[in-house]
C-alpha cells in the first residue's frame, strides 16, 4: 500500500471534522470536494470574502460552510484571543481582524472543538499557518516545542 493509500485508509476509519480555510484556491476545493465523496473527512470550508467569486463554488460543494463575517463565534474568539494576546501588544481591533480572517476563523473553529483540525498551506506560508494555530489553539499542555511536516507525493519518474 502507498504512503497516501495508507493515510487515505487510516482518515476513512475515524472520520474527522477537518475545517479548510483556503477556499478561494481551486486546489483546495477540488481536494474538499474529493474527500467529501470519499468519506475521508467531514469537510467544514471557510468562506473568504476577499474573494467573493469563490462563494458560489464553495457552497456548490454541497458541505458544512462557515462564513467568519457573520458568525457568533467570530466575536468570542476574537475577546478570547485578545485577553490571551493584549500583553504582546495586539489590540481588540487587530484580534477582531485576524478572527474575520479564514485562517484564524479556522484555528478559532479547532479551539472551540467545532472541528478536529485544519489544513491549511496552499496559499498561506508555513509561519502564517503555525502563527494561526499557535494563537488560537496552542499546544497540548506541557508541550514547549512544536514542529510541521510537509509531504508530496509525486508519481515515480520515468
Amino acid at each position: 500500500m502507498s504512503f497516501l493509500a495508507d493515510v487515505q485508509t487510516r482518515a476513512a476509519a475515524s472520520v474527522r471534522r477537518i475545517v479548510f480555510p483556503e477556499s478561494a484556491d481551486e486546489r483546495t476545493r477540488a481536494a474538499v470536494r474529493e474527500l467529501a465523496r470519499r468519506k475521508i473527512v467531514e469537510p467544514i470550508v471557510v468562506l473568504d470574502r476577499s474573494a467573493p467569486a469563490s462563494v458560489d463554488a464553495v457552497r456548490a460543494l454541497g458541505v458544512a460552510v462557515r462564513d467568519p463575517a457573520d458568525d457568533p463565534l467570530a466575536s468570542s474568539a476574537a475577546e478570547d484571543l485578545f485577553v490571551r494576546r493584549r500583553r504582546k501588544g495586539l489590540t481588540k481591533e487587530q484580534a477582531t481582524d485576524l478572527l474575520h480572517t479564514p485562517l484564524f476563523f479556522a484555528d478559532a473553529l479547532v479551539a472551540a472543538g467545532e472541528a478536529d483540525g485544519c489544513v491549511a498551506g496552499a496559499v498561506h506560508t508555513t509561519g502564517d499557518v503555525l502563527r494561526a494555530a499557535l494563537w488560537m489553539v496552542g499546544p497540548a499542555r506541557g508541550v514547549q516545542t512544536v514542529s510541521s511536516s510537509f509531504y508530496m507525493v509525486v508519481p515515480p519518474f520515468r
